[in-house]
């Protein structure tokens, strides 16, 4: 017999019922726990963004300073359409980041017109980025920082604290 791990929640009398996936303020709450559905809405997202982007740059004409506002757009429309509230999720696996990654890394080529076989490492040394997995650890470390600062009577805290 299955023990059972959490008990029947209820709401004035009755039991509130399973619901999976639940989306809930832009991600996807699943009862399994894995981000598969949230990775695959991402990379959906990310993918318009590229175009949304691209067709700005090709809209508008920048001059000399085209390398510069496309590198503004990836900060302020891509990455933060494709990492917003990701530091929360969790479990992420390596696989799931480097797809980030390669969307990410598909941008900055059609940036600059470069090829497939352009090194990935070029491409942030010589634009000056960060790849989107170290981003993400930063994130990361600050979302830590942010819970183990507050007060030990929240529930956020408490729930931190009891894991």
């Amino acid at each position: 017999m299955q023990e059972q791990v959490c008990p029947k929640l209820q709401v004035h009398g009755t039991e509130m019922g399973e619901v999976d996936p639940y989306d809930y303020l832009g991600d996807v709450v699943a009862n399994d726990g894995k981000n598969n559905k949230n990775l695959q809405k991402r990379l959906a997202c990310g993918m318009g963004k590229i175009s949304q982007v691209m067709n700005l740059l090709d809209l508008v004409s920048f001059g000399q300073h085209y390398v510069e506002i496309a590198l503004l757009l990836r900060q302020s429309l891509f990455l933060s359409s494709l990492l917003s509230n990701i530091e929360v999720w969790h479990g992420m696996k390596s696989m799931e980041v480097e797809a980030l990654e390669i969307l990410d890394r598909m941008l900055l080529r059609k940036i600059l017109n470069a090829p497939q076989t352009t090194p990935k490492e070029s491409l942030y040394l010589e634009l000056g980025l960060i790849p989107v997995g170290i981003i993400l650890k930063m994130r990361r470390i600050i979302y830590l920082h942010y819970l183990l600062n507050r007060p030990r009577n929240e529930m956020l805290a408490q729930v931190f604290w009891g894991q």
